[in-house]
């Protein structure tokens, strides 16, 4: 977080909405708080900012005013609270909770503190009482008057581990035992609730709001806390995003956080444009704000408030020395006049409700745990609470991508399992979930929900028969099943549903999304299933059969899915970027992608870090604002890795060339200094080039200016290398190998540079091959 730019421009009081909610109703009838970060100094000297803050907002965040460098600037005088003081008398006369920001940050330290500590005046063991006795200070005097408390602010550097280094690594250098970087963390903890046991304590971080190296490392330190006995009560994410973010993991990482007991809450919600930002840009930045209120919708009570890092572009931190060419970041204009993003998070907060086909129960089993140890959680990512305590050391296993990882059954002690029934087997239900088996020679299930002494519901293998099976009791305990056509493939991601139709009477099994259709005098016909009141199992039954191989992606529904939704719960697609509006991933994975641009930037040229405009353009059906523009000067960093590169894949993709002065690539993989794999136009013979690690294929003339579809294939089974165009095979070759990739995937060039000039749409990834005829689909215009 970067402060607030300080501002006395007195901006006049919004138009007046008296029959209309405030944010901060809306909010509460919703069973969250609406808030923002505020500035004593303009609640003082402005008249409308006050006014709008004491009837919007639920929930006040002092922007500077609790921070040590403001509180106590002079070390010959104790903290100066006027400031502090004024804003929480102001929150107590509106009814409004207070949360404390910040109490331990490496930035905004006192001078004469930094500057005594680096010259050894102030030793280790004297900065942890001053840092004691600051806490005990600022908590004490406020208690039971600020609700809740950021303890700690950003002690992550952006690769996941704690901050050591001399810039920001202030607190783990100085306040810590050699070796245990933590220390100061659990001693400010300690110390906040010894001066406030009611107040909720909290850690807040930024770039944790999705699946990043930074989220993966707090999910560590915050279990290493709960470990130590540390009272930690919330973790903020701060969501401090452009308007090109599709805040595509925000909800999926927060439920990991809220499944270890842990509230969590958006603490500094501020959505960035560029300067004299169009239209069209300011509904996106509606389509943000309204993206997070409904991620912490969906994730209430766990989720407690959303907060905005200020209110009203006339005050706001944007533009800053590190964003200079972006602002109008929050839901006013300087003006005070409410812009799209203010009525878009109105209209979530007053309609929003959980779709009525979302499971009941949903365990997407890529939890944050390390490979081989036993234990841990499967967060239930339905919103039902329904998370599954892990027995042995099942999770953090190899999945579908390099980026998510899997359950690993060992075919003996490993399983998930719920606390209570997820499945009302008295109505239709479905369960669902992708496989990958190991070994035959024994049944074996993947989900399964207890009976009184033996499961009522088992969908797995069945080794007698040699086919997958989906069994249901009915209700004198008799079991009745469906099999599958064939047989499994050991070590192959299969997708299996089952469901139960009551009003049918049937049972019905898919394999990979089709129906494993049966006559209707053979098994299959049930007529009510048997009660099944206990806890549901994923990786074994109620008295064993336990599966050996790997499982990712269960899902529990209370209705009978029909056909067409099998099929797209069983679609193979790891990886989809449609850009309608945003570069969100838009497969299960859901991973973001950030536009760059490379003219100009300090770091590498290849993959920039400069944040950029996301450019959008009309696609192929002419839909405006629905495909990727690229220029040659901008690309999208994709993070992390889409594929294995070294086993079979498919990547497909709509491009339209702008330019053939140069190699232009729509998507690649790097391998160091080099690609894993890239598809490209090459200047040199014109064509359409798919690039492997060690083998490259190509097609004939690449035209200009014209929507053409591309499919590359891998099948490292053959050692064959493919590559489509408008769904019509054009090349093909062996190829020995091809090398697994780093993370990270680039969308408009490669590590070998090739900067494309055009238009990309409907961008997909698949870790296997595709048929012929699934390709021909993709090609159809």
């Amino acid at each position: 977080m970067t402060l607030l730019q300080a501002s006395t421009l007195v901006v006049g009081s919004p138009p007046a909405a008296a029959d209309q909610p405030t944010l901060r109703q809306l909010a509460q009838a919703r069973g969250i708080a609406f808030g923002s970060a505020v500035s004593q100094q303009q609640l003082a000297a402005d008249t409308g900012y006050r006014d709008w803050a004491g009837a919007q907002l639920g929930l006040l965040v002092p922007e500077t005013e609790f921070i040590w460098g403001h509180l106590q600037p002079s070390q010959l005088q104790g903290p100066n609270f006027d400031d502090t003081d004024q804003l929480v008398a102001f929150a107590e006369s509106h009814g409004q909770q207070v949360r404390g920001h910040t109490l331990t940050w490496h930035t905004d330290l006192p001078s004469w503190l930094t500057r005594d500590v680096a010259a050894g005046v102030i030793g280790p063991e004297a900065l942890k009482d001053l840092h004691r006795r600051h806490i005990e200070s600022v908590v004490g005097r406020y208690r039971n008057r600020v609700s809740m408390w950021n303890v700690v602010n950003e002690p992550l550097a952006e690769n996941g581990s704690l901050r050591t280094d001399a810039k920001t690594g202030f607190w783990a250098l100085n306040a810590s035992a050699p070796g245990d970087p933590q220390e100061y963390i659990r001693n400010a903890f300690h110390w906040a609730r010894e001066a406030d046991p009611d107040a909720k304590l909290y850690l807040n971080e930024y770039g944790a709001e999705w699946g990043s190296a930074k989220a993966r490392g707090l999910y560590n330190l915050v279990k290493d806390l709960i470990a130590a006995g540390v009272p930690i009560d919330g973790i903020g994410f701060q969501t401090h995003a452009p308007v090109s973010s599709r805040l595509s993991g925000l909800e999926d990482t927060m439920r990991r956080f809220a499944a270890l007991g842990l509230e969590v809450a958006i603490t500094e919600l501020d959505v960035r444009v560029p300067m004299l930002a169009d239209s069209d840009e300011l509904a996106q930045q509606a389509e943000v704000y309204g993206q997070a209120a409904k991620t912490c919708l969906s994730l209430a009570p766990a989720c407690t408030s959303v907060t905005t890092w200020g209110f009203t572009d006339a005050h706001s931190w944007y533009p800053s020395s590190e964003f200079p060419s972006w602002g109008a970041a929050t839901l006013l204009d300087a003006s005070m006049n409410p812009k799209p993003a203010y009525h878009a998070l109105s209209a979530v907060l007053s309609s929003w409700s959980r779709p009525t086909t979302s499971p009941v129960g949903w365990w997407r089993l890529d939890d944050w745990w390390n490979a081989g140890t036993a234990g841990g959680v499967a967060t239930d990512a339905s919103g039902r609470g329904q998370h599954a305590t892990v027995t042995g050391p099942a999770l953090g296993a190899p999945g579908r991508t390099p980026a998510a990882s899997a359950f690993l059954g060992d075919g003996g002690s490993t399983q998930a399992k719920t606390t209570a029934a997820v499945l009302n087997t008295a109505n239709s239900f479905t369960v669902s979930a992708w496989v990958s088996m190991s070994t035959r020679g024994q049944d074996k299930v993947v989900v399964s929900q207890d009976g009184a002494t033996l499961s009522t519901v088992r969908l797995g293998y069945d080794a007698a028969t040699d086919r997958w099976i989906f069994t249901v009791r009915d209700t004198n305990g008799t079991p009745v099943s469906v099999v599958s056509s064939a047989a499994p493939t050991l070590g192959t991601w299969t997708h299996l549903t089952g469901v139960w139709n009551k009003g049918w009477g049937r049972l019905l099994l898919y394999v990979d999304g089709k129906w494993q259709l049966q006559q209707a005098t053979e098994i299959g016909a049930l007529a009510a299933a048997g009660p099944a009141p206990d806890a549901l199992r994923i990786g074994r039954s109620q008295t064993g059969d336990a599966w050996s191989g790997a499982i990712t992606d269960v899902r529990a529904y209370d209705r009978a899915v029909p056909d067409a939704e099998v099929a797209q719960l069983a679609d193979p697609v790891v990886g989809r970027w449609t850009f309608s509006g945003d570069p969100g991933d838009e497969s299960w994975f859901m991973r973001d992608a950030w536009p760059r641009e490379i003219d100009g930037c300090k770091q590498d040229p290849k993959v920039c870090n400069d944040n950029s405009v996301l450019h959008l353009t009309a696609d192929r059906h002419g839909a405006g604002y629905s495909a990727l523009a690229l220029t040659g000067n901008h690309i999208l960093d994709v993070r992390p890795t889409g594929l294995f590169a070294d086993r079979s894949y498919t990547v497909s993709a709509w491009v339209k060339l702008g330019s053939k002065a140069a190699d232009g690539v729509l998507m690649s993989q790097p391998l160091g200094d080099f690609n894993a794999f890239a598809l490209k136009y090459q200047k040199s013979n014109d064509s359409w080039v798919f690039k492997g690690s060690s083998t490259s294929i190509g097609s004939p003339s690449a035209p200009i200016g014209q929507w053409t579809h591309l499919a590359a294939v891998w099948n490292a089974g053959w050692g064959r290398m493919q590559l489509y165009v408008n769904g019509v095979l054009t090349a093909q070759s062996g190829a020995t190998t091809n090398v697994a990739s780093t993370p990270g995937m680039t969308i408009g060039v490669s590590a070998e540079g090739g900067r494309l000039v055009g238009a990309l749409d409907d961008l997909a990834l698949y870790q296997r091959v595709l048929t012929p005829a699934e390709i021909t689909a993709l090609a159809q215009p």
